[in-house]
């Protein structure tokens, strides 16, 4: 359930209109107490194990410096700025947990259809969160390598592909385990 209306904060609860002249009353903690006290709630959104408040935030805007461009590939990421300096994030953990837990679930040989998606559903959700932490992990070294240098981070289009590998690189450098080493 998703509203932008109706929905009302008092005495440490959320208030959602559930039935005519009905409200359902969702407790919230201190920490998102002192959030929303100082923003305003545009949405929430309700799911069976989840609610999320969606709330506006006043930002300073900066002029950045340079822009930090992003290619992505399947076993790395790489990061051009406009100074001129290039970085090559290595990615293949993650290609190498996706093969070894597709291997795993391939291997799975049960009868009973109950128990094969209960572990090849424990299976899926180790694999996403291992890539998610190495991607996470990835975004946030690009994030603040633009903000070190007052940067904007454009992503890549892929429109016109084939003009990018007309030319040659230099000056490459690689991240592994967060550290940067010249190739």
């Amino acid at each position: 359930m998703t509203t932008c209306y109706g929905f009302k904060i008092r005495d440490g609860c959320l208030l959602l209109p559930h039935r005519r002249r009905k409200l359902l009353r969702i407790p919230l903690t201190s920490h998102t107490q002192a959030i929303i006290a100082h923003h305003e709630i545009r949405s929430v959104t309700l799911t069976q194990d989840k609610l999320s408040l969606t709330y506006a935030k006043q930002i300073t805007l900066i002029k950045p410096n340079g822009f930090i461009g992003i290619d992505q590939n399947l076993n790395n990421v790489t990061f051009a700025a406009t100074d001129g300096s290039i970085v090559k994030h290595d990615l293949s953990e993650a290609t190498q947990v996706k093969t070894t837990y597709r291997e795993v679930r391939s291997r799975m040989r049960r009868n009973d259809m109950r128990i094969r998606r209960k572990i090849t559903g424990k299976y899926g959700r180790k694999d996403r969160e291992k890539v998610n932490r190495i991607l996470h992990h990835a975004s946030k070294i690009i994030v603040q390598q633009a903000k070190d240098h007052d940067s904007g981070i454009v992503m890549e289009r892929l429109t016109g592909i084939r003009k990018l590998y007309q030319g040659s690189c230099t000056n490459m450098e690689t991240v592994k385990g967060g550290r940067i080493a010249a190739e």
